[in-house]
């Protein structure tokens, strides 16, 4: 449930160290790289609230990415500021966007001086998504998209739009993790490198990799792949056949 910021400046004291959500019109917002202050206001009152936002906050990345007027829902602790200009302030831990789809209908009227007629509104909309396993240090990206439009004339003074909106939402988090654990070097047997023919058609088998192959015939990988002119390494075939040049000791 939303408080509004009207009920909080009524009675400051008893929201003072609580949590609370509220929802409102960004008016201003400033970033300075590991912190965001938001004014946000909700029509109530006159005066805005000030959001402090960090890197921790659920939305961090989101929300300084927001201009003014973008709608958007706090959830956060009210806590003493440190400034003058203000009695107080909200240090939010989540933050969900919002979003307001501009409709304009054209539709036809019965007049014969003005037969055609629109209509322009905005329809606001809300979603949350889940996201299971993903936390505060993660970075999100959201791409919406409009998928269908729907348009119905109920009555003569009623009309139905419905829009089907799509959310692809990717959660992704930095990990650094061992590749390689161990090296180990083997000498070149001169013999066998001595009786391999300056040109090789190689025939690919089940189970051969790029990499296994120039491992075989001590040739280099970028040289295989630029040879045979293969993009992708990853992608070759049983029954493909692969030119392979010899190199000098």
């Amino acid at each position: 449930m939303l408080t509004k910021i009207k009920s909080i400046y009524e009675d400051i004291p008893s929201y003072m160290d609580k949590d609370v959500t509220i929802g409102g019109f960004i008016r201003t917002l400033r970033d300075s790289k590991s912190i965001g202050f938001i004014e946000l206001n909700d029509g109530s009152a006159f005066k805005n609230v000030q959001i402090v936002i960090d890197q921790a906050t659920q939305g961090y990345e989101e929300a300084i990415k927001l201009g003014a007027g973008a709608a958007i829902t706090v959830s956060g602790k009210i806590e003493r500021s440190p400034g003058e200009k203000q009695d107080f302030e909200i240090k939010a831990d989540k933050i969900i966007v919002e979003g307001a789809i501009n409709t304009d209908i054209l539709y036809v009227a019965e007049s014969d001086t003005t037969p055609l007629a629109s209509y322009r509104t905005v329809i606001p909309y809300r979603q949350v998504i889940e996201a299971k396993g993903a936390g505060p240090s993660m970075g999100v990206d959201v791409n919406i998209s409009i998928d269908h439009v729907t348009f119905n004339m109920l009555s003569p003074r009623e009309t139905e739009v419905r829009f089907l909106l799509t959310f692809n939402t990717r959660v992704t988090e930095q990990e650094e993790t061992r590749i390689i654990r161990d090296i180990e070097f083997n000498e070149i047997d001169a013999a066998t490198l001595a009786q391999q023919a300056s040109m090789t058609v190689y025939i690919v088998q089940s189970g051969d990799t790029l990499w296994k192959i120039a491992k075989r015939y001590n040739t280099p990988l970028d040289e295989l792949l630029s040879v045979n002119e293969i993009e992708n390494p990853s992608k070759i075939s049983p029954g493909q056949k692969l030119l392979i040049l010899k190199r000098g000791h």
